[in-house]
């Protein structure tokens, strides 16, 4: 079962020459050093947005020897109450396919009922496919396992936390977890920087708890926050230093003020390889 491209051509180039002329154009474009970031965040949208943004969180973790990249993203159409993985066994882009690790999608389902394979949501949603040409350029022998994450609540969160701790505490040593969101949704540019600034610092405070707290009242309108949230809860095993890399809006390049997506880089780095264990706060 192989999930096609659905993004291409529109998202990102449709032919592959020209994908990856531009990956490697934007890659070595980056100011951003090389590292070996544990984590990284980074926004999805279309390249001319957002693609040296995503450069710069990518070029954080590249040093690393990566054999298996978990992707952790939101459903942007009717979140389910749970978190979904795919059916699929190979995901595809103009570069090639990419194989799921089947092995772990069957452990993370034995983790909760709330986890559950739905390929709909997948064929659907964007966000994890517009990472795959980064790591397919950057990591080619890897196996992604995609994740999809449905309400923002922290049960939700809790669950997902759970599950990582339990399915990848003896592989952190050549995985990289792959968080996507944009920092915020349509907004207006003079009214939205307290909410954006807000945001970042209780990213790099590793503020979970206060993430979710302002998604519920509505204060906080970034569309992955809760899988920001999931993978913060698990304490400082994936690096003890958060880096903000690069910020910009969809302003930057429209020149729209009146409908403003934010976007952000970062890095979650200083691995500790001599842990082999996940610490999560509850």
């Amino acid at each position: 079962m192989i999930r096609a491209s659905t993004v291409d051509g529109i998202f990102y180039p449709s032919e592959k020459s020209q994908l990856l002329a531009l990956v490697k154009d934007l890659l070595s474009s980056s100011d951003v050093p090389e590292g070996k970031a544990g984590a990284i965040i980074t926004p999805h949208a279309a390249y001319r947005y957002t693609g040296s943004i995503q450069a710069a969180a990518f070029r954080s973790a590249a040093a690393r020897n990566i054999d298996l990249v978990v992707l952790l993203g939101p459903v942007h159409r009717e979140p389910a109450d749970g978190v979904i993985l795919t059916e699929s066994t190979e995901f595809e882009t103009p570069l090639g396919r990419i194989p799921v690790n089947e092995e772990m999608i069957e452990e993370l389902q034995t983790c909760s009922t709330k986890i559950y394979c739905n390929d709909i949501s997948h064929l659907e949603e964007h966000c994890l496919e517009v990472q795959l040409p980064f790591i397919q350029h950057l990591f080619p022998t890897a196996l992604v396992v995609p994740i999809l994450m449905g309400k923002n609540n922290i049960q939700i969160v809790k669950i997902l936390a759970n599950a990582l701790q339990i399915t990848f505490k003896d592989k952190l040593e050549s995985t990289l977890f792959v968080i996507t969101a944009n920092m915020s949704s349509y907004m207006i540019k003079e009214s939205d920087r307290e909410e954006i600034d807000r945001f970042i610092d209780l990213i790099k405070q590793r503020d979970w708890q206060g993430i979710i707290r302002d998604a519920n009242k509505g204060r906080n309108s970034s569309c992955g926050a809760g899988c920001i949230a999931s993978v913060l809860s698990l304490g400082n095993i994936l690096g003890e230093k958060v880096e903000i890399l690069k910020r910009g809006s969809s302003a930057d390049v429209a020149g729209d003020n009146k409908n403003v997506v934010h976007y952000a880089a970062i890095s979650i780095s200083n691995i500790n390889e001599d842990i082999h264990e996940f610490h999560t706060h509850r």
